[in-house]
Formats: C-alpha cells, sequence, structure tokens
C-alpha cells in the first residue's frame, strides 16, 4: 500500500511537488515522534516515576560534619531533603511535559501551514493520505511497544 502510494506520487507529481511531500512527510513524522516522547513523558509523570535524566538529583545528598548519621533529628532532615529531591523531580517532569508539548502543538502548526501553502492536487493529495496512514499506522505500532518501558 505503502509502495503503491510512493508509485503513483512519483509517476504523476513534478519533482518540486515531490519535495513538498517530502518535507512535509518530515513534518508529518517528526509530529509524531514528538507525540511519542510526550507520551513517554506523561507515562513517568503519571508512574510517579521522573525520567532517568533527572536522577542526577539523587547523588545531591544533605551532610553536617558535626552529626552523627544515627541522630534522629539530622535522619529527619535527610527524609525531608529526599522528599523535597522527589517533588523537585516531578515538578522538573511537569515542565518537561509542557515544554514538549507545546512543542508537538508548534510542530502541527507547522504541518497544517505547509500543507496548506502547497496545495497539492487532489490525486497526490490522496496518495500522500495512503503514504501518511500506513506510516501513523506503523508509528503506533513501535509506539506502543515503546510505552511498555515501565512494565518491565
Amino acid at each position: 500500500m505503502r509502495e503503491k502510494a510512493a508509485r503513483e506520487m512519483k509517476r504523476i507529481g513534478t519533482s518540486r511537488e515531490q519535495q513538498c511531500i517530502q518535507s512535509l512527510h518530515e513534518k508529518f513524522m517528526r509530529t509524531l515522534d514528538l507525540k511519542l516522547q510526550y507520551d513517554k513523558l506523561e507515562k513517568r509523570f503519571l508512574e510517579n516515576m521522573p525520567p532517568p535524566s533527572l536522577n542526577v538529583f539523587d547523588k545531591i545528598e544533605l551532610h553536617a560534619k558535626g552529626l552523627k548519621k544515627e541522630n534522629t533529628y539530622f535522619s529527619s532532615l535527610r527524609e525531608q531533603w529526599k522528599n523535597v529531591l522527589r517533588k523537585t523531580k516531578l515538578d522538573l517532569t511537569t515542565l518537561m511535559r509542557q515544554a514538549k508539548l507545546t512543542e508537538l502543538e508548534q510542530e502541527k502548526n507547522e504541518y497544517i501551514e505547509l500543507l496548506e501553502k502547497y496545495s497539492l492536487s487532489i490525486s497526490l493529495r490522496e496518495s500522500y493520505e495512503t503514504l501518511k496512514h500506513v506510516s501513523e499506522t506503523r508509528h503506533h505500532q513501535f509506539a506502543k511497544k515503546k510505552l511498555n518501558f515501565l512494565a518491565k
């Protein structure tokens, strides 16, 4: 189905139209990739598991040279410290989600603008829609596998 659509676009499209379709498809695939990244962040947030890049915060520890580790007050402070770091990581994950969502919306808008700008013929648009549908279906299958990363 994908190959048939690609052959059809090559057969009826000019080189300029083919370049337009190529850039449209790249923009569309970028939106799918951003959606997957957003979905991963969303899943991590809902599972209360911030992204691995934020694990660097786990290395920050509370130290007090004059106090022994067995000191109950110091132990309480260390527990509070860990809770603050945990909350900070979740807050940063929220900001990462918002940034990714903004980036995704911008890419979608740029894609729509390109689609309107190029104004492809009906036959080319139909072939492109077929190609887009196949790519989207395959990407969703790939994304489904990728989103099971926390189940392991």
